[in-house]
């Protein structure tokens, strides 16, 4: 077996520069400055091969990012009527009754069963989510989603590791919604 060693000065001279990987974080120029020079942050790095060789540009900031936003309060939207309605918040659906096979609201907050959607059929429970689809819009999610990263500190790109506080706060946000229009239709 033959071991090969070479000095650093050899690696240095015979070795292509490298620059440091950066993903969709080029520096963005237009003629005199950065564009959009809030949502980028800063950085400055060094390129390992060539200590002396400083590399400066900025990086994306996500929590500033618009379409990150648009993504995952779409993301949050789907999964809320796609999933969570159908388990672990299946008891919104009791606000919503079939009045001949057509969904509508319960007349008063009183008649509100959780029990009532536990035995329910699954083309029943759909009608019921569709229902509901129509009353809950992704402004509500946003909304919902800008107070969980504003009051926890959360940062976007972070939220799926709080799936839990986001579920809490949207069945906490769907109710008041539902119960509110409950109320209005007196």
């Amino acid at each position: 077996m033959t071991t090969l060693s070479y000095g650093i000065d050899y690696l240095l001279r015979h070795s292509p520069t490298v620059s440091i990987p950066v993903v969709s974080t080029a520096t963005i120029y237009n003629s005199t400055n950065i564009v959009d020079s809030d949502r980028y942050t800063p950085f400055i790095a060094t390129d390992y091969t060539n200590p002396l060789r400083i590399v400066t540009g900025y990086y994306p900031d996500l929590d500033k990012d618009p379409q990150v936003h648009r993504t995952l309060k779409k993301y949050y939207y789907y999964k809320l009527l796609d999933k969570w309605m159908y388990r672990d918040l299946k008891s919104l659906l009791a606000y919503v009754i079939l009045d001949g096979g057509k969904p509508r609201l319960i007349n008063s907050i009183s008649d509100f069963n959780p029990n009532s959607v536990n035995n329910t059929k699954e083309d029943e429970l759909t009608i019921r989510v569709n229902f509901l689809e129509n009353l809950i819009s992704t402004d509500l999610i946003k909304t919902v989603l800008e107070r969980i990263v504003s009051k926890y500190g959360i940062h976007w790109y972070h939220l799926n590791k709080n799936e839990d506080l986001i579920k809490k706060k949207l069945e906490i946000a769907v109710k008041e919604l539902l119960e509110g229009k409950i109320k209005k239709n007196k």
